[in-house]
């Protein structure tokens, strides 16, 4: 979904760019040879350069919302609850333990 969003973005912001120049002032055109009109040609008109500025006003938003976000850490496992952190450790020694037996059957 973001990258349809970041098209459209990058599409509305240079849907009207406009006629490319020479340095001369001249308008700026493209010779193309598409194959369904068998070495008939096409004139196209160049383009100026597309922006991105788009993305720089994405990226401050982003660090905007970063910096007004909550990124403490948890806490310290001691300041849990003894219950909830024993709990915790005898399914991890119990994970360990099967895994171990696990691996001497198939040695």
């Amino acid at each position: 979904m973001a990258r349809l969003q970041i098209s459209a973005l990058h599409y509305n912001e240079n849907a009207t760019r406009t006629h490319a120049r020479t340095a001369a002032g001249e308008l700026r055109y493209s010779i193309v040879y598409p194959k369904y009109k068998h070495g008939d040609y096409t004139v196209r008109a160049l383009k100026t350069k597309f922006t991105t500025f788009y993305i720089d006003k994405l990226m401050s938003l982003l660090f905007e919302a970063n910096k007004k976000a909550d990124m403490s850490q948890p806490g310290h496992i001691s300041n849990y609850e003894p219950e909830v952190w024993e709990d915790r450790m005898d399914l991890t020694l119990r994970t360990l333990h099967r895994g171990t037996s696990h691996q001497s059957i198939h040695q």
